[in-house]
């Protein structure tokens, strides 16, 4: 079943503990600034460069995968292991 997205508004991104200090003028920013849509994931990271770059590359490639029972779909196979 498919939740219906939450539209990220400046209310809902000041529940984020990282955004809770922003004004809305800020919060918009950032979502222009990312080229943001609703329905959008943004992901921001902040650590050394490796560990960000390790645990971004380990969630891409996880994000990519079929969830355990379903069949991947157009484009998946060439990104299988």
């Amino acid at each position: 079943m498919n939740r219906p997205m939450a539209k990220p508004t400046p209310d809902l991104l000041r529940n984020v503990p990282l955004f809770s200090g922003l004004d809305d003028s800020e919060l918009e920013g950032i979502g222009k600034r990312l080229s943001a849509s609703p329905g959008d994931v943004l992901l921001l990271a902040a650590d050394h460069w490796r560990t960000v770059v390790e645990v971004l590359g380990g969630l891409r490639l996880d994000l990519g995968r079929p969830a355990p029972g379903r069949a991947a779909g157009p484009g998946h196979a060439r990104h299988a292991a």
